[in-house]
């Protein structure tokens, strides 16, 4: 990458600033789960659709499935292949976020499950 970090202002005491954070994204990684559902499918399973009707409204063609337990595999995955793709070690980083609005279970949160999985 190129250029500098964004700087990012924490408010202190009194709302003065503890001075700039820099943070860059050095690596990335992505994860689909293998289980797909075409707009064919849909249409097979009786909805009243079709695939040209479909994608000439959302441009979907298709939709990624995800299985029972694959929604914190999805993000290991993905994050394996972003510390791969930093050069860096899973023991390096500091901080773990995921965002999901399918979670396994309520608690713990999923980045729990995630975070526990950086060094398998």
């Amino acid at each position: 990458m190129t250029g500098a970090a964004p700087t990012i202002a924490l408010p202190g005491p009194g709302g003065s600033g503890n001075g700039p954070i820099r943070a860059a994204v050095t690596g990335w990684g992505y994860a689909v789960p293998e289980e797909r559902l075409t707009n064919a499918d849909l249409a097979a399973r009786g909805i009243d659709t079709t695939d040209a009707w479909i994608l000439e409204r959302t441009g979907i063609r298709e939709r990624r499935i995800v299985g029972p337990g694959e929604t914190a595999a999805s993000p290991v995955q993905a994050g394996r292949a972003a510390v791969a793709s930093a050069g860096i070690s899973p023991a390096d980083l500091s901080l773990v976020i995921v965002a999901t609005c399918t979670p396994e279970q309520p608690l713990p949160e999923t980045s729990a499950f995630v975070a526990d999985e950086r060094e398998g």
